[in-house]
């Protein structure tokens, strides 16, 4: 019987040690989620942040249409001079 009682004692410690690394895990899983939360949330603002700014680079990128399309036009229309023809005859 003394063997018996040894291993419960043993079993007894192996279960305390067990629920000791358990509270310590429960901890540390806790403490992990809670600061993986605060950088998502950090993560999430600069992503809105960076959506508002590109919305404003391509609204002032838009503005341009109608002045690319005016130089594009002037530029079609405009005789292309060879340099040739800029030196005089001698």
């Amino acid at each position: 019987m003394a063997v018996a009682q040894g291993s419960t004692s043993t079993s007894a410690a192996i279960t305390a040690q067990q629920a000791a690394d358990m509270v310590t895990f429960e901890g540390e899983r806790a403490r992990l989620v809670s600061h993986i939360n605060i950088e998502l949330s950090q993560v999430i603002s600069n992503v809105n942040i960076l959506n508002r700014h590109l919305e404003t680079i391509i609204t002032i990128g838009q503005e341009f249409d109608h002045l690319s399309s005016l130089w594009s036009h002037f530029n079609s229309k405009e005789p292309i001079e060879d340099d040739n023809d800029s030196v005089p005859d001698q």
